[in-house]
């Protein structure tokens, strides 16, 4: 039976617990992990409600998103017909405001636009 490292010193010594070279002492550079670095998180822009109040029932995904930007936060749902979503924005005035889509339609928003003018 032939032995794995028979003829691969350098692998054998690089797994080898007293390597200092090795990035992770005691574990076999095939073992070794790599780093990923974090994706950057943009920040979200406030909405002002005469904007929000500009987006309707009905409107596609794609104009609503042109129109305010990208949500502070969403949601996706798997549904039987597709996709639900939940978006959530903040506004300049402090409020917070959500549009559920349903298939890549507006299906509702919150608050309701007409009591946006309160």
């Amino acid at each position: 039976m032939l032995d794995y490292f028979e003829g691969h010193p350098a692998e054998l010594e690089s797994a080898s617990l007293g390597n200092p070279e090795s990035p992770y002492p005691g574990r076999p550079a095939a073992y070794t992990l790599s780093t990923v670095a974090p994706a950057e998180i943009a920040a979200a822009v406030p909405v002002s409600p005469e904007v929000f109040a500009s987006i309707g029932v009905g409107m596609a995904r794609s104009a609503a998103l042109d129109k305010l930007g990208k949500p502070a936060g969403s949601i996706t749902i798997p549904d039987d017909n597709g996709f639900v979503e939940i978006w959530t924005y903040k506004m300049t005035d402090g409020r917070t405001a959500k549009l559920n889509l349903e298939n890549g339609i507006v299906k509702t928003l919150e608050p309701k636009t007409a009591a946006l003018a309160q």
